[in-house]
């Protein structure tokens, strides 16, 4: 009978062990990453063992640093995993999934290591889309541009890169796309001509020199960046915008002089050279 007291008694303390240290490993991880998104795993190919850990470490690590730069998303995350094995990128294709759902597809060559999967930005890109509506096709440049800024924030934030990266690579792809903007149309128009001149990378470019400036015009207002403003957006207003004009009253809102209409209007209103100079 004693004997068997005791052995209670040492299970229970052992329980009890075992609460505290998993209590106290939850309060050592900061609130927002015990509130991050779920993320749901499709595979639509055969993937090895080793496969899906690289893949869920690379996507888990990238969601993560997302929600940290933008906010935490008030939705699961679906992402769909597809086999490319000729390819001669780790992430050589993606997009993202926009219905009830909100996820993305990526095809995939495992055969390339963590490493360059890390570094990468096709997922940093894809996945901070979902932290705006879908804005129409027709405001393409604006939806590519803010992933295109965002991506390299993200980046930041996995210490993928410097600012002095993001400085250099921001200075050479402005520069590459500045010479298509010297038009006397609206810079909104001039950025969908491009697309349907297949010049992705002009577009994509233009669109995120609009954030680069509202970014600046919130920092002036309060001190604030971008990223600050998205972390209130999410649990306010992701779930209830459902295009553009939605979204940009949400931003201003949220920040004092209405910047994102503002700046929009001159998007949508002056010439394209007088925006891009």
């Amino acid at each position: 009978m004693k004997f068997k007291l005791v052995l209670i008694s040492l299970i229970a303390g052992l329980f009890i062990f075992i609460g505290l240290n998993r209590a106290s490993t939850e309060e050592d991880k900061s609130p927002i990453e015990n509130k991050m998104a779920k993320i749901i795993f499709h595979y639509k190919d055969d993937f090895s063992k080793a496969e899906k850990e690289k893949v869920e470490y690379w996507l888990k690590q990238t969601a993560e640093a997302t929600q940290r730069t933008v906010g935490v998303y008030p939705f699961d995350l679906h992402f769909y995993l597809h086999k490319s094995d000729n390819a001669n990128e780790p992430v050589p294709w993606a997009n993202t999934v926009r219905s009830e759902i909100q996820g993305v597809n990526f095809h995939v060559n495992t055969e390339f290591p963590i490493e360059d999967f890390m570094s990468d930005w096709t997922a940093s890109h894809e996945i901070s889309h979902l932290a705006i509506p879908f804005v129409g096709k027709s405001n393409s440049w604006f939806a590519e541009g803010f992933a295109t800024y965002m991506q390299n924030e993200i980046l930041l934030e996995m210490e993928e890169c410097t600012q002095e990266d993001i400085d250099k690579k921001f200075k050479i792809k402005l520069d590459m796309a500045r010479p298509y903007y010297q038009e006397n149309d609206p810079f909104a128009d001039v950025a969908m001509a491009l697309r349907k001149d297949y010049r992705f990378p002009e577009m994509y470019w233009g669109g995120a020199y609009y954030f680069i400036q509202l970014n600046n015009d919130i920092k002036a207002i309060d001190g604030r960046s971008l990223g600050d403003v998205l972390k209130e957006y999410q649990p306010c207003c992701r779930l209830e915008d459902d295009d553009l004009e939605s979204l940009l009253q949400s931003i201003d809102q949220l920040v004092d002089g209405m910047p994102a209409s503002k700046l929009m209007n001159k998007y949508r209103t002056l010439p394209a050279k007088e925006i891009f100079k």
